[in-house]
C-alpha cells in the first residue's frame, strides 16, 4: 500500500525536526530578558542559575511585587520563568542587590529568612539550612499550619519539602521564633 504523504514534505519536516534540536544548545540567554515572576524549581526550568558575588552576568533586586527588568519577584504560581540555581554549568550568573531567594544558597551570603516559607521537613543531616529556635529577637517568626503556606508560615512534611530545616543550638543560618513552641516533628 502506497503512502499518501509526499516525499519532500516528509524530508522537509525531518530537516525542521533536525534543525530545531540541533539549534537547542547554541542559544545563547540574555540575562537582562529574563524578569518578572521567577517560580523557583528543583528540576525542569527554563533556565539554570548559579549565584555569585562578583562578576555576574546580571545584577538582580528580589521585589515584593512591580517586577521589572532587573527585578525578580518570587512566586510560587503562574511563573514567567522557571529558575534552578545550580553550582556548576550554569546557563547564566546572577548577583543579589540584597536578600538572596533562600533556595540561591548565595556562597558567604545569610540568606534572606523572609523566603524560607511553605513546606518543610525537619531533618537530622543534609538540611538546606541550619536554624536555632529562640524566643524574641528572632530573624523569623513562623506560624505552623496545616494546609496553605504562604509568608512567614511553614507547613511540616515528610516528603517533597520546599526546604530541610535542621535545628540546632550554635553556628545557624538564621534564627526562628514559633509562634506556638517547636514542633513535635523538629523535637524527633
Amino acid at each position: 500500500m502506497k503512502s499518501h504523504i509526499p516525499l519532500p514534505f516528509v524530508v522537509l519536516s525531518l530537516f525542521a525536526m533536525f534543525m530545531t534540536f540541533a539549534g537547542a544548545g547554541d542559544k545563547k540567554v540574555d540575562p537582562a530578558t529574563i524578569h518578572g515572576r521567577i517560580q523557583i524549581v528543583d528540576s525542569f526550568p527554563d533556565y539554570k542559575v548559579k549565584a555569585v558575588q562578583s562578576f555576574p552576568d546580571a545584577k538582580v533586586k528580589v521585589v515584593d511585587s512591580s517586577p521589572g527588568p532587573g527585578r525578580w519577584q518570587i512566586v510560587d504560581s503562574f511563573p514567567n520563568f522557571r529558575i534552578q540555581f545550580v553550582d556548576s554549568f550554569p546557563d547564566f550568573t546572577v548577583q543579589f542587590a540584597e536578600g538572596a531567594p533562600a533556595k540561591a544558597k548565595q556562597p558567604g551570603v545569610k540568606p534572606d529568612p523572609k523566603t524560607v516559607h511553605g513546606r518543610v521537613q525537619f531533618v537530622k543531616s543534609f538540611p538546606d539550612y541550619k536554624v536555632k529556635a529562640v524566643k524574641g529577637s528572632a530573624d523569623l517568626k513562623v506560624q505552623v499550619v496545616k494546609s496553605f503556606p504562604g509568608q512567614g508560615k511553614w507547613q511540616v512534611v515528610d516528603s517533597f519539602p520546599d526546604f530541610k530545616i535542621q535545628l540546632v543550638e550554635s553556628f545557624p543560618d538564621f534564627t526562628v521564633e514559633f509562634a506556638d513552641g517547636i514542633p513535635e516533628e523538629a523535637k524527633r
